[in-house]
């Protein structure tokens, strides 16, 4: 009887997951450019497991979305608006793939499709949670990078720049849990600084 070859221990590590979006953002293909992983999915990670900390959530799940929450984007930016569900998709695969517990992979697969927008406490799981606040985190604490991504890959104009930061200053930060907002309470005071100096987006 064959089947597939058992799971080693080396492919069931956060470690190898991070290694293999490291590997797909530093690919010449990847229009985020390589940045983008010590600019946003390191930081997502980092935030994620401090919030698992703080709700008692299971660390390993937060930081295997983290990793791997925006990988469709990666692969094809014209993925971004439906990138949610098309990196949940892909995850699955390779989570699968690598003999991770079908348990482990739908909760994973449950954080990165609700990430785009911050869960509050009671709407989701509590990973869901951490990794949905820790994306507005990130966004928050590397604004140079997100001014390269907004102008620089999608080519908006002053205005539309202005417009996007505004969803994430005002309506993302208010859904945003309390451990969070602590957290990058002073990355959002520089945030608002900028856009009152900058004036209404028109």
């Amino acid at each position: 009887m064959t089947g597939p070859a058992p799971a080693t221990t080396q492919l069931l590590t956060t470690e190898s997951i991070r290694e293999l979006v490291r590997s797909e953002c530093l690919r010449a293909s990847n229009r985020f450019g390589p940045a983008f992983f010590d600019q946003h999915v390191l930081p997502v990670a980092a935030y994620g497991r401090q919030l698992a900390a703080a709700l008692d959530a299971d660390a390993q799940v937060v930081e295997l979305a983290a990793y791997l929450h925006d990988l469709s984007a990666v692969r094809d930016l014209a993925c971004v608006p439906t990138h949610h569900l098309e990196s949940a998709r892909i995850s699955s695969e390779i989570l699968r793939e690598r003999g991770w517990p079908e348990r482990v992979v739908d909760a994973v697969c449950g954080c990165i499709r609700s990430h785009s927008a911050p869960v509050a406490p009671g709407h989701g799981t509590l990973e869901e949670v951490c990794v949905s606040n820790a994306d507005v985190m990130a966004h928050l604490a590397r604004p140079a990078y997100w001014f390269f991504y907004l102008h620089g890959v999608r080519g908006l104009d002053l205005d539309e720049g202005l417009a996007w930061w505004q969803v994430r200053a005002e309506r993302a930060w208010s859904g945003l849990i309390e451990d969070a907002r602590m957290v990058v309470a002073a990355e959002h005071a520089a945030v608002l600084r900028f856009l009152q100096a900058a004036g209404p987006a028109r």
